[in-house]
């Protein structure tokens, strides 16, 4: 990878798809070294890896490379797709990216996922509402802080299911979302 990242594209496919983790990590890399529209896709796809390093690397890959004009709208078209999806892992990945990235369309899809029943998902919605500041998000944030107090830290909603959360991670979305 050091001397030709080139020289391991032919194989990306097979070390993505590699059961060792630190073999992931390294396509993670090759990825951002020779970046292509494919390239991108397949980084955004290492955002619900099961390794938490993994996805943590590929997402901060993407943010370097938001910062080049060439690629920001690819990945931020990428991070928005993983943001409608149901994996708990490419949720709460995608929103440290497009929050990081200051995407405030994102903010009313966040709005939702604070009723998502994984506490990473609904807690970086939280924290990520609170970074975009985006008025039009007030009266569905307003609504889930009165709804989350008044049913003692158990939100329902017509969709989703009973999100009970422990106090300590309650008291950590409210401060997100009070500030």
């Amino acid at each position: 990878i050091e001397i030709d990242p080139g020289q391991v594209v032919p194989g990306l496919e097979h070390l993505l798809a590699s059961p060792d983790a630190n073999l992931r990590a390294f396509a993670v890399e090759v990825l951002r070294r020779k970046p292509t529209e494919k390239h991108v896709r397949l980084l955004a796809g290492r955002l619900d890896d099961v390794n938490r390093d993994v996805r943590r690397k590929a997402r901060r890959y993407l943010r370097e490379l938001a910062a080049e004009k060439a690629w920001r709208e690819e990945i931020i078209t990428e991070a928005t797709a993983l943001l409608k999806t149901d994996q708990w892992r490419s949720l709460e990945q995608a929103t440290i990216l497009l929050t990081q990235l200051d995407h405030k369309p994102a903010a009313g899809r966040l709005v939702k996922l604070l009723k998502f029943n994984r506490a990473e998902v609904s807690l970086t919605a939280a924290w990520g509402l609170r970074k975009l500041a985006v008025r039009a998000t007030l009266p569905g944030v307003v609504s889930f802080v009165d709804a989350y107090s008044k049913d003692d830290f158990a939100v329902k909603g017509p969709v989703e299911e009973s999100l009970a959360v422990s106090h300590e991670i309650g008291d950590h979305m409210l401060s997100q979302l009070n500030q």
